[in-house]
């Protein structure tokens, strides 16, 4: 009997369990993601920029361009220029709750107004600090009224407090959203670039396998079925082991077919990645048991053939015995029987 096949073949169906569970998780966060990218922010930068940025992984491919092309400086100037397209968004879906009838210009470039709302046109301005985009504008075109940030309207009401009629608070922060531009725009990278589990600093692929490895070795000790030592080598070499084989796979997937091919080639590095784990942890740690296992059934096999050809003699004997007591009865029935 080969012990480490037959030991092989049943980590392979605790290893079915392991796989699922990997993908699982590994696709729930990719969703996690995905829900994360507002479509407010999307709808504003494809709005903004040149070429058809109308989806999440359009979306998610041009910022990734973008981070790796352009300067911390210009980059942070492009996304404030998303965070007042997103405001527009923001601001317009807010009156389309009220009941409010909203119509956006063809371009981007429209001077004058950004929305119109109920047949009325408005700008729509928002500013972290101070208040010189809504007095620009007013310089330009005095009679048409500017929806803007909470802050900023303080601040305008407070030094022209004979314009509040020309000014309308939106109810909405910048920082509101200005976080909900960088949520979204660090959410479409993370689509594509998998390097945290949930939006939490946990690196995504060690965290899943950490976590499976983890759950399942703590059990294993809460149940007796193992020592802390032996769970907590376990959990290392699977780390190394699963998280090796399920970066590499992944890697491979992104180049294919991202982020649905990322799933994939992770999953099966994953379970590559096992296999090497779990080899090297039968051919280590298990030696010594497997050799005392050997032993104890060749052991087991001998004292039953001794047994067995014991019993055998026996039972031979008792024929010899019963044939010889059957010879030496008299009568017709014992010569009938040897006829």
């Amino acid at each position: 009997m080969n012990l480490t096949e037959q030991l092989k073949k049943k980590i392979a169906r605790v290893k079915l369990k392991e796989t699922g569970t990997f993908a699982s998780i590994y696709a729930g966060d990719l969703v996690y993601d995905i829900l994360r990218v507002d479509p407010r922010v999307v709808d504003g930068v494809d709005f903004v920029r040149k070429g058809d940025l109308s989806n999440i992984l359009k979306f998610g491919k041009q910022e990734i361009a973008d981070r790796a092309e352009k300067s911390s400086e210009s980059l942070a100037g492009l996304h404030s220029t998303y965070t007042g397209y997103t405001f527009e968004r923001v601001v317009a879906l807010d009156f389309q709750k009220r009941g409010a009838e909203v119509e956006f210009p063809t371009s981007a470039n429209q001077s004058g107004h950004d929305l119109v709302i109920n047949n009325e046109k408005f700008q729509v301005k928002t500013q972290g600090d101070g208040i010189e985009i809504i007095e620009k504008h007013f310089e330009k075109y005095p009679n048409i009224k500017v929806i803007s940030n909470s802050d900023a309207y303080e601040k305008f009401i407070e030094k022209y407090p004979d314009k509040a009629n020309l000014i309308i608070n939106s109810g909405f922060s910048h920082d509101q959203t200005q976080n909900l531009v960088k949520e979204s725009t660090d959410a479409a990278v993370e689509v594509f670039e998998d390097n945290n589990l949930f939006g939490t600093a946990i690196p995504e692929i060690l965290g899943i396998v950490s976590i499976i490895s983890i759950g399942k070795n703590f059990m294993n000790w809460a149940g007796g079925k193992t020592d802390m030592e032996t769970a907590l080598k376990n959990v290392a070499i699977d780390s190394v082991g699963k998280f090796a084989g399920a970066g590499v796979g992944a890697k491979l997937g992104s180049f294919i077919l991202p982020p649905f091919g990322t799933i994939v080639g992770g999953t099966l590095g994953f379970v590559f990645g096992g296999n090497l784990a779990n080899e090297y942890k039968i051919e280590n740690y298990c030696k010594s048991e497997m050799e005392d296992l050997d032993k104890a059934i060749d052991d087991y096999l001998k004292k039953g053939e001794k047994i067995l050809t014991d019993n055998q003699k026996v039972f031979e004997n008792k024929v010899k015995y019963l044939n010889k007591s059957l010879k030496e009865k008299k009568g017709e029935r014992a010569r009938e029987f040897y006829k």
